[in-house]
């Protein structure tokens, strides 16, 4: 018989996806920003196909985590669940009614992830190309990063209402690691044989 999940397992669970979906946004982001220097693109191309499904790898999992978070279905885990929970077990906190609002806020914002979701990552729909369904959706980058922020706030109220425990925000500078790792390749990139740097990547509308 499967085990029914605690208040606390709903805690860990959206903790672990809010934390996952920011860290990815963030690797993401490496590979838009201006900021990132225009001299590593050189050996970004030696590497290209690593590069390329790295960067589509991280926008898949936010997106999908991000879906997850507002999923309606039942018994999905999801902050709306988590909430109701949390006012289950503590009736007299009225600080739920904030985290309503803030779900309220973040709906319109994952109403167009959703349409990304449904139509691109976890479903492939053949009814139009890619850049077709994110122009339906009208999201942008920094419409991704908001319903995360909104995630956090969200996810803050029912964990101090639970055991006045906060979530510690994820929102620091683009991940060193990350950069570790393009510094290294570009200390010790060999000149590969121009066959193996023939074949472009695919086109990456997601980026």
């Amino acid at each position: 018989m499967a085990k029914k999940m605690t208040t606390d397992d709903l805690v860990h669970e959206v903790y672990a996806t809010v934390f996952e979906a920011g860290q990815c946004l963030r690797y993401w982001r490496v590979f838009n920003d201006p900021s990132t220097p225009r001299e590593w693109e050189p050996f970004i191309q030696t590497y290209r196909a690593f590069f390329w499904t790295a960067k589509s790898a991280f926008l898949t999992t936010a997106i999908v985590d991000l879906f997850k978070l507002y999923d309606p279905q039942r018994p999905a885990v999801s902050l709306d669940r988590l909430c109701s929970h949390v006012a289950s077990d503590h009736p007299g906190d009225g600080s739920i009614s904030k985290a309503k609002d803030l779900l309220a806020a973040a709906r319109p914002l994952w109403k167009r992830v959703r349409v990304l979701r449904h139509k691109v990552f976890a479903h492939r729909d053949s009814d139009g190309d890619v850049d077709h369904w994110f122009q339906v959706a009208s999201v942008s980058p920094n419409d991704l990063f908001r319903l995360h922020s909104l995630s956090e706030e969200t996810l803050n109220v029912p964990s101090y209402a639970r055991n006045r425990t906060s979530y510690v925000s994820s929102k620091l500078d683009e991940p060193s690691d990350f950069h570790a790792l393009l510094r290294d390749l570009a200390s010790t990139r060999r000149v590969l044989p121009n066959t193996a740097l023939a074949a472009d990547a695919p086109k990456d509308a997601r980026g």
